[in-house]
């Protein structure tokens, strides 16, 4: 398709639809209309209704809307299956999502001005790529994990194959160069199964598309260099909520919703879904907690880790939270649960040194006297000293990062200009490489 010059270009974002995917994109769409791009932002029909509520509630407006707009498409999902389950979504657009993708931007096309000029999707949904190829119009893959992960994701059975990857957890590869037991393995082969959509995006196929990271070069330095000699078009462009701290308006509503109580100084901070609150705590614990702590459904999470009492985060270790508490300068005592969690725990223990894992009795479950030890020894220990200088020392960098002649700078008008460009894709992904 061929862009009318003096036209905005139209950038339709799909991202995948739990809320660790929404949230940056939702960030990347508040960016690009920054930079003069119309977005149609496509959720399935549960999560945008969340979304447009939440906005109501708090009188939000992300930005104009004739510049970021929101629609839906069906969740194609039965009744009785949970909206967060991840294979289930997967497999369910996986049938049907690129047929409903089409037939909108087809619609777009036909009764609108603006039509859709290029296409930005989760790296989940790979198989987009051909819509986009349909309409003869770029695209670019977004990635809310780790160049590690996806990574070891794409290239996980011949990583196991080769032997740089057994099953006794040892590794010899700068690009996967942590330490992983047979559970982790097992973890990592369930979210290839989610970023790859069942291991169809091969290898050889990622060398064909333009795949963004919200996070700096700085970060992944070593494997993003491996990744580069690969031929992979690997293009960090974040942190997207650099260089200062968004206001809760500017985020996704998601994951804003307070349900009571504000922050102070020595209080716990939890956000905890409500729809297993019930079965999470006993009779009695949120009376007893009283004013000691918070409990919320979600959390404005950056505002929260910029506030100056924050001195550390007792963290999962999903990718945002670990890219966000970094650009706050926030070390973290480590709680992996499953699938990528681990990759991002080794980093932040391993190889940033910003963080203490947490030890596990045989029941999987951290004890209260192992929380409050590894609170301590970073609240007091020399060496945490060390830490907090590290993470300041990275906080830094990402920030820099982002700003003008920044390598994600660079590398987000690089992503810009390609999304523009009215070349072939094949020549623009040549000349991204070049």
């Amino acid at each position: 398709m061929v862009q009318v010059a003096g036209e905005k270009p139209h950038a339709m974002l799909v991202p995948f639809p739990l809320q660790g995917h929404i949230s940056p994109m939702m960030q990347l769409a508040q960016k690009l209309v920054s930079h003069g791009f119309i977005v149609t932002f496509v959720n399935n029909e549960s999560n945008h209704y969340l979304i447009m509520e939440a906005q109501k509630k708090m009188e939000l407006t992300n930005a104009n809307p004739e510049e970021i707009r929101m629609v839906s498409l069906p969740n194609n999902l039965p009744q009785e299956v949970p909206q967060d389950d991840v294979l289930k979504l997967l497999d369910s657009s996986i049938q049907t999502l690129a047929c409903s993708l089409q037939k909108l931007i087809q619609d777009i096309n036909e009764k609108e001005a603006r039509k859709v000029t290029c296409l930005i999707f989760d790296l989940a949904f790979f198989f987009i790529k051909e819509v986009a190829k349909h309409f003869d119009i770029p695209y670019a893959i977004f990635s809310p994990v780790s160049v590690a992960t996806a990574a070891t994701c794409h290239m996980l059975s011949t990583l196991i194959s080769s032997g740089i990857l057994s099953l006794n957890g040892t590794s010899s590869s700068q690009l996967v160069r942590f330490k992983l037991y047979f559970s982790q393995i097992l973890d990592l082969q369930l979210i290839s199964e989610v970023i790859c959509g069942g291991r169809h995006y091969t290898e050889k196929q990622v060398r064909e598309d333009i795949i963004i990271f919200n996070y700096s070069y700085d970060l992944e330095a070593a494997v993003i260099k491996e990744y580069l000699e690969k031929g992979v078009a690997v293009c960090p462009i974040g942190p997207l909520i650099c260089p200062q701290t968004r206001a809760a308006s500017t985020v996704c509503p998601l994951r804003v919703i307070w349900e009571h109580g504000n922050l102070k100084r020595n209080a716990i901070d939890r956000a905890v879904r409500s729809d297993i609150k019930a079965v999470m705590f006993p009779p009695g614990f949120v009376e007893r907690v009283g004013d000691r702590g918070s409990l919320v459904s979600w959390a404005p999470q950056l505002s929260v880790l910029s506030h100056p009492s924050i001195v550390c985060f007792i963290t999962h270790c999903g990718w945002i939270s670990t890219v966000e508490s970094i650009s706050m300068g926030v070390p973290m005592l480590c709680w992996p649960h499953l699938m990528h969690q681990f990759l991002n725990c080794s980093y932040i223990v391993n190889h940033w040194k910003i963080g203490f894992g947490l030890a596990r009795n045989a029941q999987g479950i951290v004890e209260k006297e192992v929380l409050q030890k590894a609170v301590e020894k970073l609240l007091i220990e020399n060496e945490c000293v060390e830490m907090k200088k590290k993470v300041l020392m990275l906080k830094n960098n990402v920030r820099v990062s982002v700003r003008e002649k920044g390598s994600s700078c660079i590398n987000y008008n690089r992503f810009l200009e390609a999304m523009k460009s009215n070349l072939e894709y094949r020549e623009i992904v040549r000349r991204f490489c070049g």
